[in-house]
This record gives C-alpha cells, structure tokens and sequence, in this order.
C-alpha cells in the first residue's frame, strides 16, 4: 500500500477537528436544554474541559480507524504540540467566560483539568493504537 499524501493527513485532520466541535456542541447543546449546564460555574467548566477531551480521543480512534493508511506515530506529534497550544487556549478562554460571570475563582483548577485532559486525550489515542498496524505503518491491509 502506497503511503498517505500530506494532503489526506490535514484532510482527516480537519475532519477529526470538525466532528469534536459538532458532537461537543450538541452533548452542551443537550445539556442546555435540560437545563443541566452552567455557564457560571468553575465545576461546569471543569467538566465541559474534562469532556471536549474525552470525546475528542474517542471521536480520533473512530474517524483514523477510516483511514488505515494514515500512520498515527506521524500524527502523534502534532497532537502533542497543538493539543498544548488547545489546553492553553482552552484554560484562557475558561478564565475569562468565568471572569465575566464575576466570580471569584483560582485558575489553577482549570489549568489542572486543562492538563490532565490533555494528557488523558493523548495517552488514550495513544495506547489504543500502539499495537495496531496503522500506528508505524507496518503490516497495513
């Protein structure tokens, strides 16, 4: 089998990127309407971080499971870097949606889940296709 262009890998990326944003939006869409959410409180935020990471990692094994060309090894140093770059967004926008409810919080909370969804998001993808063909890219169908 012939190798990936560089062109599929930012395709299926944006594609992975795309599918997290609809599903999470429709999970806090959901949740809003069930009047579950909570735009001013730091446990919301918390989980809302806890769970962007979760069905981030969930919705990567599915949608590169499509793709058995792709080689997950190449693809594992973008996620670390600009999953950091994520979790630092993430953790500046959570402070300020929180800073306009004017509560009075410690950041350090939502950097700590920020981190540890991160890590969390990376190690799941990770560990699920470390023993699988399509991680080095050998014995691929």
């Amino acid at each position: 089998m012939k190798n990936a262009s560089f062109l599929k890998y930012i395709g299926v990326w944006l594609l992975w990127i795309t599918a997290t944003s609809f599903l999470t939006f429709g999970i806090f869409f959901i949740l809003a309407i069930l009047n579950i959410y909570n735009d001013c409180s730091v446990i919301s935020e918390i989980i809302v971080i806890l769970v962007i990471n979760f069905v981030g990692a969930i919705t990567f094994i599915n949608i590169y499971k499509l793709f058995p060309d792709l080689k997950i090894s190449k693809v594992m140093i973008y996620l670390w870097i600009l999953g950091f770059v994520g979790a630092g967004s993430i953790v500046a926008e959570s402070r300020n949606s929180l800073e306009a409810c004017n509560l009075d919080f410690n950041a350090t909370y939502i950097a700590y889940s920020a981190l540890i969804g991160y890590i969390f998001h990376n190690l799941t993808i990770r560990y699920y296709f470390k023993k699988k063909p399509q991680w080095d890219g050998k014995n691929l169908i």
